[in-house]
């Protein structure tokens, strides 16, 4: 039960300081090895933001293809 407790209020919060403090922890790093489970949902938020930005890198440096010494 504490482990699905810490990772819904990581969830929710995105404070893994405060779930840490919450649940009278040592550190968050205990927090975070420990007690923490990454849900579906958040490693799908993960992965999305990180397409996104790897999308958006993408589409800066593509106005620099097809220029001289480019």
């Amino acid at each position: 039960l504490r482990h699905q407790a810490a990772s819904m209020m990581w969830d929710a919060s995105g404070d893994l300081f405060a779930v840490s403090k919450a649940l009278r922890h040592s550190s968050p790093t205990v927090t975070a090895a420990v007690y923490t489970h990454m849900r579906a949902g958040k490693q799908r938020a993960v992965f999305g933001t990180i397409a996104d930005a790897l999308e958006d890198a993408g589409a800066h440096t593509l106005h620099t293809q097809g220029l001289p010494g480019a």
